[in-house]
């Protein structure tokens, strides 16, 4: 007589489906900040465009490029982790171990 298929126990299956679940709401986050900062360089160039000043529009849209990238690096290294297993905090820590996003004042 043949032994029956192993099923998963209900805790490890809950788990797994909530880290796929917690790395799609991730992707998803990802898709929509990108989406975001799209629309707010698309806004700077209009600004530009009305002549309101081409180089304080130009040095914002660095800032806003300079953030995109590093929130994109971040989410991405994290979504890397999770698929190898391993777990880090979302704690605001770049890998460099500094405060990400730091504001910087215009003149």
């Amino acid at each position: 007589m043949s032994k029956p298929p192993k099923v998963p126990h209900t805790e490890d299956a809950k788990s797994s489906g909530q880290r796929t679940a917690g790395k799609l709401r991730l992707y998803e986050i990802l898709y929509t900040l990108n989406q975001g900062f799209e629309q707010v360089l698309q806004q700077l160039q209009e600004m530009e465009k009305l002549g309101l000043g081409r180089q304080h529009w130009k040095a914002l849209q660095t800032i806003v490029e300079e953030n995109r990238a590093e929130i994109n690096f971040e989410l991405v290294e994290r979504l890397q982790s999770a698929n190898r297993g391993t777990e880090r905090t979302l704690d605001g820590c770049g890998a460099s171990g500094r405060r990400s996003l730091q504001i910087r004042k215009m003149c």
